[in-house]
């Protein structure tokens, strides 16, 4: 009897809960599951804004792949080029898979909205790589201050105060005492300036706790200029729009959090697809193509209550990800679908060391009970899908700190 081929693409949050869910559901003798991905390792986004800040390195954020699978479940590293989802195969530059179901979790690519500059000049929290990149180019910006004296390289600008932003700038401050420290650089010389077309920070938050954390920051030294767009970037100044004012803060650097957006590949291909996102069925297949599934970044899901979009959050990615093996179980048993049904626990956002804000379970917390909250949402992360073995190699144990 011939396997039914399921190849997942992409180990991101969704699409490794997949694998990991599906592997412990379905017998090896009936499935051939074959894991996709450019890299030999997943990285925890939610953390990377702590890499991109040296508080913690870009090894720490990542951890390997192959030996959180089972011999149910092939991995094959390679970069998908093509979905050919009239042809069910997947074209990558590791060879070419035929399959009988498909699970896309492509992830996200960085939205520059056509600004100028946005592409050259910008640093991006995109990756492990990109978030190392930051700490390495401000290092550097910082070094090159020490030399000449000049105050464009002490100026940083963050593009976007939603949850990367916000994050990344609270990891920021934890190290720029000890960045000043070691590059000679004077407190006052040092600015940091947070650039937000929204008129407030952190959307989703209620105002108490966006008010919170905007004052938290501000205290410690970030200017945050909202209702304010990014218009243009060069390698030494970032230019602003404030109420059709224009504005030119030199800086040598720009860190983007402004916006994210699907995969090419997805627009590449025959999914029908708005900036590389898909809309799904409740089930979380595709309407015309039943037999393809989309998990995180590359999916747009629909709350049936209040016909609103879900936010694509880890929590999320992971929820649909053990949905999707549950549905590839039905359908290996003749069963019918079931639709996805998040139980969604909450947000919680870093301000740094010791602080943060956080809505669980309808409850509202700011400062250390914020704090504590995410490590322990970054541990239980780890645990659904490594289990103790992984909390055990990179979980956080000071979670009171």
């Amino acid at each position: 009897m011939e396997k039914t081929k399921i190849v997942i693409v992409g180990a991101g949050y969704g699409g490794l809960a997949t694998a990991v869910t599906l592997q412990r559901k379905v017998k090896a003798d009936n499935v051939d599951i074959t894991l996709i991905n450019k890299n030999d390792y997943h990285y925890e986004t939610t953390w990377l804004h702590e890499a991109a800040a040296g508080v913690i390195s870009a090894n720490d954020v990542c951890y390997e792949i192959e030996p959180l699978l089972k011999e149910s479940v092939t991995f094959v590293q390679a970069t998908v080029e093509e979905l050919d989802v009239d042809s069910k195969q997947v074209v990558t530059t590791n060879g070419t898979f035929d399959y009988d179901y498909l699970v896309v979790g492509l992830g996200f690519e960085v939205q520059d909205y056509g600004i100028p500059g946005i592409k050259a000049h910008a640093q991006s929290i995109s990756n492990a790589l990109a978030a190392a990149k930051i700490w390495t180019h401000l290092n550097a910006q910082f070094a090159m201050y020490e030399q000449q004296q000049s105050p464009e390289y002490a100026t940083i600008v963050v593009g976007g105060a939603g949850f990367t932003g916000i994050e990344f700038l609270g990891s920021l401050l934890d190290q720029l005492p000890k960045l000043a420290q070691v590059y000679h650089i004077p407190q006052d010389v040092l600015r940091v300036v947070c650039v937000e077309a929204d008129t407030t920070i952190l959307p989703g938050f209620s105002e108490e706790l966006s008010t919170y954390a905007k004052a938290q920051l501000e205290a410690r030294g970030v200017e945050f200029l909202t209702q304010t767009a990014v218009i243009g970037a060069t390698d030494k100044a970032v230019t602003i729009r404030s109420q059709q004012q224009e504005e030119v803060i030199a800086t040598t650097t720009l860190v983007w959090t402004a916006g994210v957006k699907g995969s090419a590949v997805i627009e590449r291909s025959s999914l029908q697809s708005t900036s590389g996102r898909v809309q799904v069925l409740p089930t979380l297949n595709v309407k015309g193509y039943n037999e393809v599934f989309i998990v995180g970044d590359s999916a747009i899901v629909t709350d049936r209550y209040n016909q609103k979009a879900y936010d694509p959050t880890a929590q999320i990615a992971m929820q649909q990800g053990e949905a999707i093996a549950n549905n590839l179980q039905h359908l290996l048993d003749g069963e019918p679908l079931t639709p996805f049904m998040p139980n969604l626990k909450g947000s919680v956002c870093s301000l740094g060391s010791g602080d943060g804000v956080a809505l669980v379970k309808e409850r509202e917390y700011t400062g250390r009970k914020a704090a504590v909250l995410k490590k322990m949402i970054d541990n239980h992360a780890l645990f659904l899908v490594g289990g103790p073995s992984l909390i055990a190699k990179k979980g956080k144990f000071n979670i009171f700190k």
